[in-house]
C-alpha cells in the first residue's frame, strides 16, 4: 500500500505464525522455543524495523498479529504463548513510541480460527519429543502420553472457527479506519477468556482453563501419575 518510496509506506501487517505442537513445558525442546521466537516474534521485529522509516514518512500503520494465547495462560502453550506475548509487548511499546510520528500501531489477538498453522508433520514432532526426553522424564510422563501430544493439533483444527472473516475485518479496520483501535479481539473467546483471567480468583480461572483445554484439545490424554 504505497504510491512511491518518496511518499512512504502506508501499511505493514506482520502475520507470520508458527505453532508446532502444544507440549508440556518440561517436555518442550529448547530448540522449539527458539524456532517459535524467531518466527513469531523476532521476524516481526526485524521486518518492522526495516520498514519503519517509510511508514513514519507516510504516517501510516503497523498491524501485528498476536494471539489469545499471548495474553491468556494456557497449559501446553508455553513456547507459543511466550513468543506471542513478546510480540504483544513489543507492539504496545512501539505504539507509544510512534505517537509523536503520527503512526498507529495495532495489535490483533484472535482466538482459534482454522488456518494452516495447525498443519505440521506430526510424525516428526512425535519423534523429536521422544528423543529430547531424559529417561526420568520419559518414565514419569509415559511414552504413550508424549506420543499422542502431536495429535492435539487435529483436535484444535476440528474445534477452530472456519470463518476467518472477523480477523480480516479487523485487519481492514486497523489499516483503513481514521481511528484504528490499539487492540482487536476477533472471536468469542478472545474477549471472554481475558476478562475471566482478570476478574476471577486464580484458582477458579485455573480450574476453568485447564478443564476447557483438556476437554477441547486432548480429551483422552493424561500424564502418568
Amino acid at each position: 500500500m504505497t504510491s512511491s518510496l518518496s511518499s512512504g509506506l502506508w501499511g505493514l501487517v506482520n502475520n507470520a505464525g508458527l505453532l508446532l505442537c502444544p507440549v508440556d513445558a518440561e517436555l518442550h525442546p529448547t530448540s522449539c522455543f527458539r524456532r517459535l521466537m524467531e518466527v513469531n516474534f523476532l521476524s516481526a521485529v526485524a521486518v518492522t524495523q526495516a520498514f519503519l522509516p517509510l511508514i513514519r514518512r507516510a504516517r501510516g500503520r503497523v498491524v501485528n498479529m498476536s494471539s489469545l494465547a499471548g495474553e491468556v495462560t494456557m497449559p501446553r502453550f508455553s513456547a507459543y504463548s511466550s513468543s506471542k506475548a513478546a510480540l504483544a509487548c513489543f507492539s504496545r511499546v512501539l505504539r507509544l513510541e510512534m505517537l509523536r510520528w503520527g503512526v498507529h500501531v495495532c495489535l490483533i489477538q484472535p482466538s482459534g480460527f482454522k488456518t494452516k498453522i495447525f498443519s505440521s508433520d506430526t510424525s516428526c514432532l512425535r519423534q523429536e519429543l521422544l528423543s529430547a526426553c531424559s529417561p526420568d522424564v520419559l518414565r514419569d510422563y509415559g511414552s504413550d502420553y508424549i506420543s499422542q501430544l502431536p495429535s492435539s493439533l487435529d483436535f484444535m483444527s476440528q474445534n477452530a472457527m472456519q470463518d476467518i472473516s472477523p480477523v480480516l475485518d479487523c485487519m481492514e479496520h486497523a489499516l483503513l479506519s481514521r481511528c484504528p483501535r490499539a487492540l482487536y479481539c476477533p472471536g468469542p473467546a478472545a474477549w471472554l477468556l481475558p476478562f475471566l483471567q482478570r476478574h476471577l480468583p486464580t484458582a477458579a480461572f485455573d480450574w476453568i482453563i485447564t478443564r476447557f483445554i483438556w476437554a477441547t484439545f486432548c480429551p483422552s490424554a493424561a500424564p502418568r501419575l
